[in-house]
């Protein structure tokens, strides 16, 4: 049934599947752990997702964009790199728990840590099939892997949350929830996973991946930085209240992203030979993600406050300048993936990673803010002014590249004898 669905509503659906399930999945572990041990599991979160993007070199995207010619070797090779990866992040988590867990919070426990961490091996061993169907507009593969492990780890985060109690819930979902996907991705399956050792694919893979692996990190301090800083700084319910209002913020954001990213990545990818029709539909899409973020903008910052009550409790309730504030962070992100992935189709990863210099530089002014005593409301804003800045050098880097492919198709002038 799913699969008779054209494309684009296939991919709504899974994204809206995927971000739900992660906002029901901390809304009950809210409701049922309190402030406190709610702001501890967003603080072991921060721990693990950073670790995590350490070694996300986006290969999964590769198959993808990688030539049909190329996609055998691609294969077996994107396997082996993911299963070498998660053991090595393993490994890396074992060393730097203690030191990592104290540093983020005093208050957690190194070997809840390494329970998460145990999640990153599982998810190495992922057969990425699934994914490699986006290549023909096939999403309902990830509805059925992603969106199924997600939604069954909602089901089940209740009673672990009761049976735990304390943030460690957080911890075993994440195990739960990984070795779903690991399983569902191996039985949904067409073809089986395979392992390769190619070197020259290797070399591509990785010439590819690192500066995604670079660019990740810079969007986990973007994306994430701002609640490393509260949570290093501030007391763990503070950091419950920032985080809460900020996912809430970021959950059109993030959904619509992900959706701009898969829908127009193989898109934007086979107008390379078409710069005329790819700046049509690159200018139309433009349009309309910056109309859906500004009516978001409107919504948030009438409605944000009252909806964070009413779905969380009063306990988690933040200032109505600070929820405008988030709001307009999230839609700046949200214009940012029309840019972003148009440069990612042409292979522009190391102009993305440039892209997102501005919010690490953000990060250390709200650093020196936060010293002098200032407060929530201060980071944002700065963090709001970066999503700024960054949006438009992405969108310089664009139009340069617009310009060069126009110089590029031009007639060359007649010599003179």
């Amino acid at each position: 049934m799913i699969s008779k669905l054209p494309p684009p509503f296939t991919l709504a659906l899974s994204q809206i599947v995927l971000e739900g399930s992660a906002f029901l999945r901390n809304l009950i572990l809210a409701r049922l752990l309190g402030a406190e041990q709610m702001g501890l599991a967003i603080a072991l979160a921060l721990g693990v997702r950073a670790l995590e993007m350490l070694g996300d070199f986006g290969l999964e995207r590769y198959l993808v964009q990688v030539r049909a010619a190329e996609l055998p070797g691609v294969r077996g090779t994107v396997h082996l790199v993911q299963v070498f990866k998660g053991f090595v992040l393993m490994g890396f988590a074992a060393i730097v728990a203690a030191p990592l867990s104290m540093a983020i919070n005093p208050a957690l426990t190194p070997a809840v840590f390494l329970l998460a961490s145990s999640a990153l091996v599982l998810r190495g061993f992922i057969n990425c099939d699934y994914r490699e169907r986006q290549r023909s507009n096939d999403f309902s593969g990830l509805l059925y892997v992603e969106g199924i492990s997600n939604l069954l780890t909602v089901i089940l985060v209740a009673p672990i949350a009761m049976a735990t109690r304390d943030y460690s819930a957080l911890a075993w979902a994440s195990v739960l929830q990984a070795t779903l996907l690991c399983l569902l991705s191996h039985l949904l399956a067409r073809r089986a996973m395979t392992f390769a050792m190619n070197g020259p694919m290797l070399r591509k893979a990785f010439k590819f991946g690192i500066p995604i692996a670079c660019n990740g990190m810079l969007m986990f301090m973007a994306m994430q930085g701002d609640r490393l800083i509260v949570a290093m700084n501030f007391s763990a319910e503070d950091l419950a209240k920032f985080a809460i209002s900020a996912q809430l913020t970021l959950l059109p954001a993030l959904v619509g992203a992900r959706f701009l990213l898969s829908l127009d990545l193989p898109r934007f990818s086979k107008l390379r030979a078409q710069p005329a029709e790819l700046r049509r539909q690159y200018g139309m899409r433009l349009k309309w993600v910056v109309l859906t973020a500004t009516v978001m903008l409107f919504a948030f910052a009438t409605l944000g406050t009252q909806t964070v009550a009413w779905l969380y409790g009063v306990a988690f309730v933040p200032t109505p300048e600070l929820m405008t504030l988030l709001a307009a962070a999230a839609g700046l992100r949200l214009i940012r993936a029309v840019p972003n992935t148009l440069l990612l189709s042409r292979g522009k990863t190391l102009m993305m990673l440039l892209c997102n210099a501005p919010r690490l530089i953000a990060l250390l002014v709200a650093l020196a803010f936060v010293a002098q005593g200032y407060g929530l409301v201060t980071i944002v804003a700065i963090g709001m002014f970066s999503e700024a800045l960054s949006l438009l050098i992405g969108m310089g880097a664009v139009a340069t590249m617009d310009r060069k492919a126009v110089r590029s198709t031009l007639p060359l002038p007649e010599m003179t004898r």
